[in-house]
């Protein structure tokens, strides 16, 4: 199950302005920490934490982090794509 996690302070995504309001973990039941990754759920983009409150997350180039976590972000990537379709399809 996972655990969604209300920010006090909401946050954009500095690639295409998502309002961020609450996060949820794609496993464990932990809540995000400085330094963690997340998905924008509007351009799938890796974003990391640099504070949150006030939410301030930084674009991030996942070239340098190992291949199991760029593994993990296609995953989430593919099933927010995934996602986003079909809502567009059930309208």
């Amino acid at each position: 199950m996972s655990r969604t996690t209300k920010h006090a302070s909401p946050g954009s995504c500095p690639s295409c302005g998502y309002r961020f309001e609450a996060s949820t973990a794609t496993h464990g039941r932990r809540a995000p920490k400085v330094g963690d990754l997340t998905i924008c759920i509007g351009c799938q983009v890796a974003l990391q934490y640099l504070s949150l409150d006030p939410l301030e997350l930084e674009v991030v180039d996942l070239a340098s982090f190992p291949t199991d976590i760029k593994v993990e972000v296609a995953h989430v990537q593919a099933a927010i794509r995934r996602a986003r379709e079909q809502a567009g399809r059930a309208r």
